[in-house]
């Protein structure tokens, strides 16, 4: 053993538990058993500083455990554990001497942390806070518990709401970011919500899994049962059933079916696909409705409304009805995926908030069962003769009933008759109905903006369409280009400019000199610069004028400056309240007419 301080340490913290009376030969006992505890790696280097706070915090519990309060024996052994590699490092330190209320221990776990992480950056460590997403396969305890160890060295005035923050930007999950900015949730109802959601996930895809094995058991007796003859028959020699029902592919699996949780393409049932489906397609082309005799009949339509067939299973179609005797056709058939952009709005039915979506289309409002159901007091539904076709389809949808409601929205109220149709997937409201409550307006013309003002500008431009006029002028400091006086000046030769454009060069030269960009030169000029005339490749009708600057840019003394980078913008937006935004790229691409040279 070497002979060294740190070393001769190392051994007294066994014996220094033990009371006075301990002969050397059990002191040497309890050296030999002391508890095994791992070595500090000092790589890699650029982590060390968060290990070794790791490192430290469970040597603490092991003192704990074990009783041992003394300064001298926590920093023997903390010597002792480390490492050699550690234990060097120490060495080459320079420790002050223990003062009154600085134990020794202290003082060298703080020597070693100064040397892994010798200046702290607050500003890098909030930037790698913001760059933190929830990984795959990671629940939201995980992400969670990983934000609030980043967030400690970062300072922040209040961490829950800022790792509240983190949470909804970096969640992989859209319905909890959605439902957290809808409802304002704080952090704790957040975790509880998540929490929520991922124990609804984990049960829905155990259902699944046990619904998958369940078709698969019922459709491999349908098989036996269709190929009972050939079954019969003696196999012949080295046949197997290597194929699997609900994906296609080779049986068993390495892990889950494909299939498990995949909707058919064909039927739109889950847990198989559409080359192994044996159900008729849903989306065959179906007859047109025939009238019936007697009376004239009136045609509605609407849009998607689930409805459930006789089978049980749910499809989802449009519906739409006028009057008790009329008959009907809708857009379209088959399950709709969920889409982004719906009219949706929150609206009240008999004093129930209900989501909506408002159809311009549509001419009648349809009240799905689901939220049928949700209405309190539930009214009563009046028997309806209504037969509602879903376009291009010969079978009518099953109808519970109608009932007239108050209906209430954000602007005003009306009275209308709802018709009840069997299904989840949402009610909509007919075109008259979502005007009358302001939920949707028609416009016989579009106004456009000024000629002289580009689309998708504020409003407050349209007020004071004076901000638009001109070029416009830089109101800072003017630009200052440097010459060098010892370069001789040169006046380059005129380019000859073609004739079918000289009309053009002219009148934007005119322009240019109209706005104050380029000025008229009299008299001798010791530096001339050509022009070169290009077309524009979007606008052929419109040129771009271009100098040849190479001989003049010789005699520029350039300006350093130091272009930065993403990580020292992003720290100088912290704290930020207010961002600039451009209007159109016109003005990047000539935001340099607009600076004023100095004289």
């Amino acid at each position: 053993m070497s002979s060294s301080s740190s070393s001769t340490e190392s051994v007294s913290p066994s014996s220094a538990t033990l009371p006075s009376s301990t002969t050397p030969s059990s002191t040497m006992t309890a050296a030999i058993n002391l508890p095994t505890f791992p070595e500090f790696e000092l790589q890699p280097r650029d982590t060390a500083p968060t290990r070794f706070e790791k490192y430290v915090k469970r040597l603490n519990n092991m003192f704990k455990a074990m009783n041992i309060t003394k300064a001298s024996q926590q920093k023997a052994m903390l010597l002792h554990y480390v490492g050699e590699e550690t234990c060097d490092v120490f060495d080459t330190l320079t420790i002050p001497d223990p003062t009154e209320g600085n134990d020794e221990y202290k003082i060298a776990v703080k020597a070693l942390t100064d040397y892994f992480e010798p200046q702290k950056c607050v500003d890098h460590h909030v930037y790698v806070f913001r760059q933190e997403t929830q990984k795959s396969g990671e629940n939201i305890t995980e992400f969670y518990t990983r934000l609030q160890l980043l967030a400690r060295k970062c300072e922040f005035a209040n961490t829950d709401l800022e790792v509240k923050r983190q949470i909804i930007q970096g969640t992989s999950s859209i319905r909890l970011r959605r439902k957290a900015i809808e409802q304002s949730l704080d952090l704790e109802n957040l975790l509880k919500s998540a929490r929520a959601m991922e124990t609804a996930d984990e049960q829905t895809s155990e259902m699944q899994r046990q619904e998958s094995h369940w078709v698969s058991e019922s459709r491999s007796k349908t098989s036996d049962g269709l190929n009972k003859e050939s079954s019969d028959r003696p196999p012949k020699s080295g046949s197997r059933n290597t194929k699997c029902g609900l994906c296609g592919g080779s049986y068993p699996h390495q892990g889950n079916c494909p299939a498990q949780g995949k909707r058919c393409f064909n039927c739109e049932k889950l847990n198989h696909f559409a080359k192994v489906c044996r159900s008729k397609p849903i989306r065959s082309k179906p007859t047109r409705p025939r009238k019936p005799s007697g009376g004239r009949q009136q045609r509605h339509r609407a849009r998607f409304v689930d409805i459930e067939d006789p089978s049980g299973g749910e499809i989802s179609t449009p519906a739409g009805a006028e009057s008790d005797n009329s008959e009907e056709y809708t857009f379209g058939t088959g399950t709709q995926e969920p889409q982004t952009a719906k009219p949706i709005f929150q609206v009240r039915i008999m004093d129930t908030p209900i989501r909506i979506m408002a159809d311009s289309g549509a001419t009648v409002n349809i009240l799905s069962k689901r939220d049928f159901d949700t209405l309190k007091p539930k009214p009563q539904l009046t028997n309806t003769n209504v037969k509602v076709y879903p376009y291009m389809s010969a079978k009518p949808l099953n109808l519970c009933g109608k009932l007239k409601a108050n209906v209430v929205s954000d602007h005003c109220s009306s009275e209308e008759t709802f018709y009840v149709a069997k299904g989840s997937s949402g009610s909509i409201l007919s075109w008259m109905t979502s005007q009358k409550l302001n939920l949707i307006k028609a416009v016989s013309m579009v106004e456009q903006p000024p000629a002289d003002l580009p689309s998708g500008v504020p409003d407050f431009l349209k007020d004071f369409p004076s901000l638009m006029n001109g070029m416009g002028e830089y109101k800072g400091e003017p630009v200052r280009i440097h010459v060098d006086e010892s370069v001789r000046p040169v006046a380059q030769p005129h380019r000859r400019i073609p004739f079918h454009v000289r009309k053009q060069v002219e009148e934007k030269l005119r322009h240019l000199e109209s706005d104050g960009i380029i000025e008229r030169a009299e008299g001798p000029t010791p530096w001339v610069s050509p022009i070169v005339v290009v077309p524009k490749p979007l606008k052929p009708n419109e040129i771009r004028i271009c100098v040849d600057m190479r001989s003049l840019n010789k005699a520029i003394i350039r300006e350093r400056h130091i272009i930065p980078t993403i990580d020292d913008v992003v720290v100088d937006l912290n704290g930020a309240k207010y961002s600039a935004k451009l209007i159109s790229t016109k003005d990047i691409t000539r935001s340099h007419f607009t600076l004023t040279p100095g004289r």
